[in-house]
């Protein structure tokens, strides 16, 4: 990063997180010092819980597990109160948990409509809690694979297309 910054190149450092972390990590011992990052980062899928519908995303929207956000609107919240834009490098469909169907268009949905409600008028200079980027994660092969040929989801498959373009 200093060897672009010195060739007069802009650069950013994401600060990625899980939105479900597990062994006790904790904000108050595991947060760096807010000015070694410029963007707070959350993996987000559809697992632990499963988020099929409404119901369902309303009751994990702000959950919290201590003092680490879990649900969407808790990260939004975190991300607000740090003053710092955030990203989801990697959010998907459930790829292998048992007993939750792959295929949910639902997620899908709230997840374009979260991005749209966060989106910053310029893309360029997200603010604290605005979105600086999103990637779908499209590598399970069998389950949650959307894109080009992924077959494992297609009402999901549809709603993305039709959300994102192909």
């Amino acid at each position: 990063q200093r060897e672009l910054v010195a060739r007069g190149r802009s650069t950013r450092v994401v600060l990625p997180c899980n939105s479900d972390t597990n062994g006790g990590w904790t904000i108050a011992a595991g947060l760096p010092n807010l000015g070694t990052f410029d963007i707070i980062g959350c993996d987000f899928y559809s697992m632990w819980p499963a988020l099929p519908n409404q119901d369902t995303w309303d009751k994990n929207y702000l959950s919290t597990k201590g003092d680490v956000p879990r649900g969407i609107g808790a990260w939004l919240n975190f991300a607000s109160s740090i003053t710092k834009p955030i990203s989801f490098p990697e959010w998907g469909l459930n790829p292998n948990q048992p007993g939750n169907t792959v295929d949910n268009p639902f997620f899908i949905q709230a997840m374009f409509d979260t991005y749209k409600s966060i989106a910053p008028a310029d893309p360029y200079n997200p603010r604290g809690g605005q979105l600086a980027g999103e990637a779908y994660f499209n590598n399970y092969v069998s389950n949650g694979r959307l894109y080009p040929n992924g077959n494992s989801a297609p009402n999901s498959k549809s709603v993305y297309r039709k959300l994102f373009g192909a």
